[in-house]
């Protein structure tokens, strides 16, 4: 099972911070795959419930990360936008005729910091979630996988126990038959 703790959702701010830890959980460790073919069908289908359920947790908070992912896009990208056109626009940035060139400085200066710190978390926010975006791809795959061994090994098992149950029904017949034939004789 993945965990992620987040400490708010707010739109480009320090609040994106997440801190992502692929642990799995007990109940994912009880049967590694390799154990599997000594337990019960019971233990079988609830490994199996166990990884549909984590691949579905997976799925979704990867979903929730390519939305986080692209809405950070979205914003960077107004960022540069905006940056751009306080460079090339000084008259919007409060550099009106009569104004002294060095409050349109300060201004201009304080601006293109705000706008730099704002893009410089953008750009750390969108690395993270591209960061957990390939974390949880990975994880997906690594469920899927495991998912996939696990149904492979449960089919065979069950061909085993169908072969089991033909030769034990044959065995009977056969023991039956011999039986009837020892009857008779007698």
């Amino acid at each position: 099972n993945i965990s992620v703790e987040e400490e708010g959702r707010g739109g480009g701010d320090d609040d994106d911070d997440e801190i992502f830890d692929a642990t799995p959980t007990p109940a994912a460790e009880a049967l590694p795959g390799a154990e599997l073919s000594g337990a019960t069908r019971d233990e079988r289908e609830e490994y199996i419930k166990t990884l549909e359920d984590e691949l579905e947790l997976v799925t979704e908070q990867l979903i929730e990360s390519e939305t986080r992912l692209s809405q950070t896009q979205a914003e960077l990208e107004e960022a540069l936008v905006e940056a751009e056109r306080q460079t090339h626009n000084p008259a919007e940035n409060g550099v009106m005729n009569g104004s002294s060139a060095t409050v349109s400085d300060a201004v201009d200066s304080e601006t293109n910091i705000r706008l730099s710190e704002k893009i410089n978390e953008l750009e750390s926010a969108l690395k993270r979630i591209e960061e957990e975006n390939v974390s949880l791809h990975e994880e997906s795959k690594r469920l899927r996988e495991e998912l996939e061994l696990v149904l492979e090994e449960l089919a065979l098992s069950k061909e085993e126990l169908e072969a089991h149950d033909e030769d034990r029904r044959e065995r009977t017949l056969e023991f039956d038959l011999e039986r009837k034939s020892h009857n008779e004789e007698v």
